[in-house]
């Protein structure tokens, strides 16, 4: 949804209360967020206006009601503040909130991918903390998600958007959107029960939880799918994967958390926050010591990517998933998207499913799953439109690094191992190497003996060659320049010629987070893909995966400067290697599949 212009907003300027409607800082399905100043004392709060059209539907005045009436009724310092709640001239009613200065954990993840195990525990109990108070008050959030967990730039935590929460009958003066048989809250973090429009209590927001830890340890989604019916079934019927598999450093006692959690019958997840909390203080000590950065950092300007620009704004403007408004620190025609920011999904694309499927409800499963399905497929591809768009801009920004290829030098040849290292055991190895060139890349086989032949592929850089190797037919490395959030590649496999295939993704600085395919071509054939690649650290090396539309395969990295090489294959006899030319000589670092650490290989021409 586009922002509204500034410049014909009639309540810009204006008093609301004791405020002065300074500027629109978001909006979202229901309404505006401006941030509003105290004249006298010059303090900040959020203030939140309900639209004309939204303020005609008892049902949604009611939710925007409930927050307030939830918030107020809790009272703790994890969950967002409501100072006031009244009505404009006009009759649109108002609810005035603080103004937090931070971003949500949907952001942070977008900008620096997974985060930390031991981070990710503190702002976990945090949450917990909150829903606990709330549950104890009987006041079921239901929508939680990464959107409504927001981390200040002090590093407080605090839970959004309570405008569908459920009440206890004293609380709730009316509510038709709570009713058994709706679907209420955000399909990618639904519990089962949910899903299948049941009761729900407190349990189905540890669900929630579960879900939001599984992505920000991991960078991915615990359930995807292509509509909302196989979405659905999927939190009903299928087991999440374990997490550890696209987070090797997690340990067993963290990731029984988390599965616990994410368990589909009610009676098997935690029975209370409590519960769950004291699960994770006794997962904790098993964490790395190195694991646990200050939430203030996570949230801090300082670890925004390159060229980034995602402007401060108050709980309230994030909540029920509004969009902030841009700010002065964004450049001149500069989107969030092109800011290294990925497009949040529209806020009004969820408000119409839910709507459309409470309204059908009363219908039967066949017919809420069809219409709910229907706009899901809509939503999708209006979201991919706006996405498409926004990576055409990205891709085409004169502001953005360009980098210069040098030449490559020549690696072909026959050379002897004349120093190695093995990376999981002490010991060396000797043998003979041959790189063969092949037009735009390589072809290497290792002989040493005692060990079966190894092949590899490899792709020149610079005087840099990277290798995929493996004992098996079926491996392939990829070679990309980092140049911030954007890495730029070649890759080719086993099974291609002696064409390269490109791969540009985007995503946080640093190497780790979710990646998104914005442009890619097959080797040979030049055929067009799309998906997401995750890195994740791992010791020196890089735990990659690829997911493609219907495929995946996943990788070790090594990244050598500003350049990142992969190589992929069977898990259990494929690796990765990069050599630097200096002199007559190969320098070659290089790490098996899930290995933490690197071995070394120095190559010297036979003839020498």
């Amino acid at each position: 949804m586009p922002l509204a212009d500034a410049s014909s907003d009639p309540l810009l300027g204006q008093m609301v209360g004791s405020y002065r409607l300074a500027r629109l800082i978001g909006q979202g399905g229901m309404g505006q967020v401006y941030l509003g100043v105290q004249p006298s004392i010059d303090s900040r709060v959020a203030v939140k206006v309900l639209s004309a059209d939204c303020a005609r539907s008892p049902g949604l005045v009611e939710r925007f009601f409930a927050e307030a009436r939830a918030v107020n009724v809790i009272r703790h310092d994890n969950i967002v503040s409501v100072l006031d709640l009244s009505a404009l001239p006009d009759g649109r009613p108002y609810v005035v909130m603080e103004f937090l200065d931070g971003l949500p954990v949907s952001a942070a993840l977008r900008q620096r991918g997974p985060m930390p195990l031991g981070t990710l525990t503190e702002l976990t109990l945090a949450v917990l903390d909150a829903l606990g108070a709330a549950h104890a008050k009987g006041i079921v959030h239901r929508d939680m998600k990464p959107d409504n967990v927001f981390l200040t730039s002090s590093g407080r935590v605090k839970l959004l958007d309570f405008g569908i929460a459920k009440l206890k009958p004293e609380i709730a003066e009316f509510s038709d959107a709570t009713r058994e048989g709706s679907l209420v809250g955000t399909p990618h973090y639904m519990s089962p029960e949910q899903a299948r429009g049941q009761p729900v209590d407190g349990r189905t927001d540890l669900y929630s939880v579960g879900l939001i830890m599984f992505e920000a340890a991991t960078g991915q989604r615990a359930f995807s799918a292509d509509s909302l019916y196989d979405l659905l079934r999927l939190h009903i019927e299928q087991p999440p994967r374990p997490p550890h598999e696209l987070r090797p450093d997690m340990t067993a006692a963290f990731e029984s958390v988390i599965l616990r959690a994410l368990a589909k019958d009610p009676s098997a997840r935690f029975q209370s926050a409590l519960e769950f909390a004291s699960a994770l203080k006794q997962a904790a000590p098993s964490l790395p010591a190195g694991s646990w950065l200050p939430l203030a950092a996570t949230s801090s300007s300082t670890v925004r990517p390159l060229g980034s620009a995602v402007p401060s704004g108050s709980a309230a403007s994030l909540s029920a998933g509004a969009t902030p408004a841009p700010t002065p620190a964004t450049p001149s025609g500069m989107s969030q998207s092109a800011a290294g920011v990925r497009p949040e999904r529209r806020p009004w694309t969820w408000a119409l499913i839910l709507l459309v499927v409470g309204a059908v409800a009363a219908l039967g499963v066949g017919a809420l799953l069809a219409v709910g399905g229907s706009v899901w497929f809509w939503s999708r591809s209006q979201d991919q439109k706006s996405e498409s768009a926004a990576t055409a801009s990205t891709d085409t920004d004169p502001n953005s690094a360009q980098t210069v290829e040098p030449p490559a030098a020549q690696f072909s040849g026959q050379y002897r191992i004349v120093a190695s290292s093995v990376p999981t055991q002490p010991g060396q190895y000797t043998g003979a190497v041959t790189v063969q060139n092949l037009a735009e890349h390589y072809a290497v086989t290792w002989q040493i003996p005692g060990q079966p032949n190894y092949s590899g592929v490899g792709i020149p850089m610079g005087d840099l060659l990277g290798v995929g190797y493996s004992v098996s037919t079926e491996f392939g490395v990829a070679m990309y320049r980092i140049e911030g959030g954007r890495l730029s590649g070649k890759w080719t496999s086993s099974a291609t010629a002696s064409q390269l295939g490109k791969e540009i993704l985007r995503g946080p600085a640093g190497l780790g987070g979710v990646y998104t395919i914005v442009e890619a071509a097959e080797p040979s054939t030049g055929g067009k893909y799309e998906g997401s690649v995750t890195i994740a650290p791992n010791g020196k090396n890089y735990q990659v995966l690829w997911n493609l539309s219907g495929r995946s395969r996943a990788g070790v990295g090594l990244r050598s400067g500003n350049v990142f090489v992969v190589g992929w294959g069977p898990q259990s006899v494929s690796g990765v290697v990069v050599y630097q030319h200096k002199g007559t000589q190969l320098d070659g670092v290089w790490a098996p599949f899930g290995t933490p650490a690197q071995g070394t290989e120095v190559l010297a021409p036979l003839q020498l």
